[in-house]
């Protein structure tokens, strides 16, 4: 009898672990292709990374990584700021963790044969995918040009279909980030403007959902510390990590190394410094600055409250301890 009411005990024991335990252990990453987030990646390669706790997903487009994200579907995601605006304007609970670069030529507007400047976009279709970066560059390229967004067409074009669309001469013109732009310079596309003319407007970040940082703060601070590690690897073996990261993006380790000058790479305490302060950081302040333009550029309806927008302390912890 009484091994019967041990028993009982036990797997009741069983069913209230089971309760309280999350549904989904590990850390659920995702970002879409880009090649400042490819250390995250390599690391995975290099084994830097518990893959039982640390769960990559890498999804074709931002897009798909923010809404995947929206939805619960990831606690980490690797998106721009003006991503991260549009997500907090949508009443998203998210805190900035890290920021991992800046694009300076990464994002682009590439004119098909016969486009060569951003002059000749006047009554010309323009392919893009409807996010918050494509939208800027876009509004940038235009006001250089002194267009208005009633003189071009927009048709809407995810990345990964950005490709066959060139192919069979759909547009005139593709707004792309990279590795696809190296692919549409590769077939004979032409680069007319580019993030290199927004400097410091579209920087990318990893964030965190509110539940991830109550419940996978050690996972995220292991999963930056393989970030860096692997950045590390990449900077002492260069040549054996772009060839890495060329075979996983599929491209010729000429265009990989083309890929990473659009690039500028942000070092963790450089990070610290632009989080530092919360409410006060560098990087609340240039998001502000960024919302009051996508306001002015009709892409929000209002800046959100940023206050709470930082967290420094999981960067802390994987450079301090």
């Amino acid at each position: 009898m009484s091994r019967i009411i041990r028993w009982k005990l036990c797997l009741a024991l069983i069913v209230m672990l089971s309760a309280c335990a999350p549904e989904n252990e590990s850390l659920r990453v995702g970002a879409a292709p880009w090649p400042g987030f490819e250390p995250i990646y390599l690391a995975r390669e290099m084994e830097y990374l518990d893959q039982d706790r640390i769960s990559l997903f890498e999804l074709t487009s931002a897009s798909h990584v923010a809404h995947s994200f929206e939805a619960g579907k990831l606690d980490v995601a690797l998106l721009s700021l003006d991503e991260v605006l549009t997500l907090v304007t949508r009443g998203v609970k998210l805190k900035v963790i890290a920021i991992i670069d800046e694009s300076v030529g990464g994002d682009a507007i590439i004119g098909l044969p016969g486009v060569t400047h951003i002059h000749h976009l006047k009554g010309k279709r323009i392919g893009y995918e409807n996010n918050a970066a494509g939208s800027l560059l876009l509004a940038e390229a235009l006001s250089h040009a002194n267009l208005a967004a009633h003189e071009v067409e927009l048709v809407e074009v995810k990345l990964d279909e950005q490709r066959q669309v060139f192919h069979r001469n759909q547009v005139d013109a593709l707004i792309t980030s990279e590795p696809i732009k190296q692919q549409l310079l590769g077939l004979g596309g032409v680069a007319i403007f580019d993030s290199s003319r927004l400097p410091g407007r579209i920087v990318n970040l990893m964030v965190a959902s509110e539940q991830a940082m109550a419940t996978k703060t050690p996972m995220m601070v292991e999963l930056l510390k393989s970030y860096y590690k692997a950045r590390k690897f990449q900077k002492g073996r260069p040549k054996k990590a772009m060839q890495i990261m060329a075979i996983r993006l599929q491209l010729y380790t000429s265009e990989m190394e083309n890929s990473l000058q659009g690039v500028k790479f942000i070092e963790p305490v450089e990070a610290i410094m632009r989080l530092a302060g919360n409410a006060q950081s560098a990087l609340t302040t240039q998001a502000k600055d960024l919302g009051e333009l996508m306001v002015y550029r009709g892409m929000l309806e209002s800046v959100p409250d940023l206050s709470h927008l930082v967290d420094s302390q999981i960067l802390e912890r994987v450079v301090y301890e």
